[in-house]
């Protein structure tokens, strides 16, 4: 943080004076460094990504939280989270990010996280043990907030949800580039462990979700570099079909977008868990436990809900008749979901994002 302007004291001659006006300077300047100092004692700053979940956060959880608790909180956005983290290792310039299971898992292998007795968290008795990562002494390093699926979204003016009763209907013929396929980064750990699911096996045995990979990949029209790329592929009818997050068709509907809807196919969707964590050597760490504590509650859940789709996992969070309506029950969804082991996917990610380079090279 930096200060707007200098002091500039006249010279009036004398020692005395000279030295009077340059200790006034140096009093002056401590004190204004202490305020300053002492704002910035106890803030948040979380990294997240941008765009509307950056703007949720600051809305449906920042807002409520400073008012009720007097610290100040700063969401700042960012593109990835991992990367970012690693780069300010030791000295991070957040205090709490969001991220995904396998960026969690990922970083507390290196030892970039703190982690936390969960005693100092009572609203965790009301999560699944799923939905918060531990490390090898039994502490917590990632607490798990809320969840959306990976399902099969579509086209309505295109297709209907029974044309994707079987994952295996994105490599039919008759849509033939008319699917679009994530990027190599995220099919890695999403679309390859699911379809492996599909073909038998799971996070561990990879190797049944290839050839459907393949054939869908042969189907793809293109492969999707954002979430706004899909989401205008699928609105405009460009692409019928293709794999795709439960929460940005949320956003879309409730936006008028109702050309555009999700379905979990037999098979089963994805889990995704997003997790709130705490880089290693971070500062505040009683705001930031006050923040995350604050967070897990049902309040802030079904607020950001209501925002974004973003499903809770705290199982005391009570959805109106509404919400259910529009979303459905999170136990009765997570009953026809899969979650894979975080650390399976963590410790592989590189060489799979690889094979799936490999994967689409082989099918243009």
């Amino acid at each position: 943080m930096g200060f707007g302007g200098r002091h500039r004291f006249r010279e009036q001659g004398g020692a005395e004076v000279k030295h009077a006006a340059g200790l006034l300077m140096a009093l002056s300047l401590f004190s204004l460094s202490t305020t300053v100092a002492c704002a910035a004692d106890g803030e948040v700053v979380m990294g997240t990504w941008g765009g509307g979940n950056s703007e949720m956060w600051r809305e449906k959880v920042g807002k409520p939280f400073s008012a009720s608790s007097g610290i100040v909180v700063k969401i700042r956005d960012w593109s990835d989270p991992e990367p970012t983290l690693r780069a300010q290792a030791r000295k991070p310039q957040f205090n709490v990010a969001l991220g995904t299971c396998y960026n969690a898992a990922n970083l507390q292998k290196d030892g970039l996280l703190e982690s936390f007795k969960k005693e100092d968290f009572p609203e965790l008795a009301n999560f699944e043990k799923s939905s918060y990562l531990i490390d090898q002494n039994g502490e917590v390093y990632a607490f798990g907030i809320y969840f959306q699926y990976y399902g099969a979204a579509f086209n309505s003016d295109q297709a209907k949800a029974s044309d994707f009763e079987s994952w295996r209907a994105l490599a039919d013929p008759k849509f033939k580039d008319k699917v679009a396929i994530a990027r190599p980064i995220y099919a890695a750990p999403n679309d390859l462990v699911l379809f492996a699911k599909v073909g038998g096996g799971d996070e561990n045995n990879i190797q049944p979700g290839i050839p459907l990979l393949t054939s869908i990949a042969r189907n793809a029209l293109t492969v999707t570099n954002s979430t706004a790329q899909m989401n205008a592929l699928l609105s405009r009818g460009e692409v019928t079909a293709g794999a795709y997050y439960s929460s940005r068709v949320w956003t879309m509907r409730a936006s008028g977008v109702k050309n555009v809807d999700i379905t979990i196919p037999s098979e089963g969707g994805l889990l995704l868990s997003y997790f709130l964590i705490v880089p290693k050597g971070a500062k505040n760490l009683d705001a930031v436990k006050a923040w995350i504590n604050y967070a897990l509650r049902p309040a802030p859940e079904l607020a950001m809900l209501d925002a974004s789709g973003f499903l809770p996992l705290n199982q005391t969070a009570a959805l109106s008749q509404e919400q259910l309506k529009e979303v459905g029950s999170p136990q009765s969804l997570r009953s026809k979901l899969y979650q894979p082991d975080c650390s399976v996917l963590a410790a592989n990610q590189e060489k799979r994002v690889n094979l799936v380079e490999q994967i689409y090279s082989q099918v243009k």
